[in-house]
């Protein structure tokens, strides 16, 4: 007696379990086929066909029925650092003739992340025992990530049968350091003249922002001779200027999810919500109606928990430097992981040649972090952190900055800043006032 399994009407090779072959007497026999880890290549019809001296009979046939896709690999959880690569990958095996992929974020469709798009696959399509089966591998890729594509993951797969999901998987990015939020304290109007608050914005996407300008409410911070109302005129980069009085007052909880300070209801502050492009922009700040006093002009990252690439990486103000609350004071915050380097300069006697009159003949910069002061500097080219002259004028050249002389009394700190908020004082040496500018550049 003979044992024959067949699948899909093909002899299974080697499936002849039990089979025994006597020239006499009868012969009681059993057969058996397993198979230990099916797919759905496994699927279909069986039978075993018995051969014996008379001739070959059939065994009732039995149909096993698989789910119609496979996952043979999921996705995998990932978690980067800012700017690294994300690689997620799915395999699928299906009794089908197509395989079409979709890949979702958050439960959102990605828009060409599809089979034969920004999706590469690779893969056969078999005949296996007479039935179609398509084996495909998907992948989705992102280059660099950042914390906009932190979030769950997952691919739907399409085959004749119907749609199939992958298990969610989470992709989470770590924040590198960079910059949140930049602010500037100068006295402006009368004596002290407009101060000019320039920034820039780096990267390859648009940086959503809260600009303040913040004058009367720095009084319940103890501050005094504040400036009345102040607003602000915003230098594009075309060479529009827009000018921005008040501030919305139904947008009060997003400048507190923005990280700033509350302003009192009916407040005569300056504040607006903006997305910016990749430039340079100058912040010119004066009151209303001509009058004078201390204001503070800031600017914060509003990209919030998920931002892309877009930082705010350098900051200057061109402003008078006078004595206690009239000194210029520089703030900014860090936010992510590991440190940022910023080069921060207070130059004077580097304005003469740019015809800038009354610049302060020796300015000095002490950074604080609350109120311990963790660095400072009085003349750029006599250091104590163990930065060089060479190392400073290295850097400067690098970020674009302008080419200060060897030897003069502007100052200079260079410094790796982790998370937290600083604040930079300028002031004269011996109590000596006149104009300077204050630059804070993110060394890359």
């Amino acid at each position: 007696m003979l044992f024959q399994w067949m699948h899909n009407g093909v002899a299974i090779a080697g499936a002849t379990s039990g089979s025994q072959l006597t020239t006499t007497g009868a012969v009681d026999a059993t057969s058996t086929y397993d198979v230990a880890s099916a797919s759905v290549a496994d699927a279909g019809d069986y039978w075993c066909n018995v051969t014996c001296y008379g001739g070959t009979a059939a065994s009732t046939k039995a149909h096993n029925t698989l789910s119609a896709l496979q996952f043979i690999a999921q996705p995998q959880a990932m978690s980067v650092q800012d700017g690294q690569p994300v690689h997620l990958q799915v395999e699928a095996k299906a009794l089908s003739s197509v395989m079409w992929f979709q890949w979702y974020h958050d439960g959102a469709l990605i828009p060409g992340a599809t089979n034969g798009s920004s999706v590469s696959s690779n893969g056969t399509i078999n005949l296996n025992n007479g039935t179609i089966v398509t084996d495909l591998t998907s992948t989705f890729d992102i280059p660099a990530a950042h914390q906009a594509d932190a979030g769950s993951y997952t691919c739907r797969v399409t085959v004749a049968s119907g749609t199939y999901t992958t298990d969610p998987v989470s992709v989470s990015v770590t924040a590198t350091a960079h910059l949140v939020n930049l602010s500037t304290r100068v006295p402006a109007g009368g004596a002290a003249g407009t101060p000019l608050c320039g920034f820039v914005t780096g990267g390859t996407q648009p940086l959503p922002v809260l600009i303040r300008a913040v004058g009367p409410t720095l009084a319940s911070f103890g501050v005094s001779g504040v400036m009345a109302q102040p607003m602000i005129r915003l230098h594009n980069p075309d060479g529009t200027v827009t000018p921005y009085s008040g501030w919305p007052a139904n947008r009060s909880a997003d400048m507190t999810a923005a990280g700033a300070f509350a302003l009192p209801m009916g407040s005569l502050d300056a504040a607006t919500f903006l997305t910016l492009q990749q430039g340079l922009y100058t912040a010119e700040i004066s009151d209303v109606n001509g009058g004078s006093g201390d204001v503070m002009l800031e600017i914060y990252d509003n990209s919030g928990a998920h931002p892309g690439d877009a930082r705010l990486i350098n900051a200057s103000t061109r402003g008078f430097v006078g004595n206690g609350d009239s000194a210029m004071f520089t703030g900014f915050v860090v936010s992510g992981a590991g440190t940022v380097k910023v080069l921060i300069r207070a130059v004077g006697p580097g304005l003469v040649k740019f015809g800038v009159g009354d610049a302060i003949t020796d300015p000095q910069i002490a950074v604080f972090s609350g109120q311990t002061q963790i660095a400072g500097n009085d003349n750029w080219g006599t250091r104590s952190d163990g930065n060089t002259a060479a190392t400073i004028q290295s850097v400067s050249n690098s970020v674009g900055a302008f080419a200060i002389d060897a030897g003069s009394k502007d100052a200079v700190v260079l410094r790796d800043f982790s998370e937290g908020a600083y604040t930079a004082e300028i002031t004269g040496v011996g109590r000596m006032t006149g104009t300077a500018i204050v630059e804070l550049y993110v060394v890359p």
